[in-house]
Order: structure tokens, then sequence, then C-alpha cells
């Protein structure tokens, strides 16, 4: 299961894009592996284990680090 860490800056997203994200990482927090979310590696991350996510078609997901099998 992935750990979830929110930014201050969650605060300041305007609400479409606030329940949009909030849809997202409760899949996230449900199912990690789950296809639709579309975790992919970061090419280049200095750290392999950090992943991002798309929250819809034109909003990227944060990065997510932190599970074993990946």
């Amino acid at each position: 299961m992935a750990n979830i860490i929110m930014s201050k800056l969650a605060g300041k997203l305007d609400a479409s894009v606030k329940k949009k994200a909030y849809v997202f990482l409760e899949k996230l927090s449900e199912d990690d592996t789950a296809p639709g979310l579309h975790i992919e590696p970061i090419t280049n991350s200095a750290d392999d284990k950090v992943r991002t996510g798309r929250v819809d078609q034109f909003l990227p997901g944060g990065a997510v680090q932190g599970a074993e099998r990946w």
C-alpha cells in the first residue's frame, strides 16, 4: 500500500481539481497497482522507488514513493 502525503498547497487548489485529486488519492490508497492510475517510474529519478500518477487526462499526480514491490 502506498504512503500518501499531501502538501500544504493542496488547500489552495480549485475545488474541481481538489475533488479529482482526492478521488485519485482514495483509489491509490485502496490499490496502488490499479491500472487506471497509470503509476509509472520517473525517468532519471534520483530514487528508483519514486513514481508518478495521473489524476485525469490533463492533471499529473504527485510523486509516489515506497512500495516495496516496485
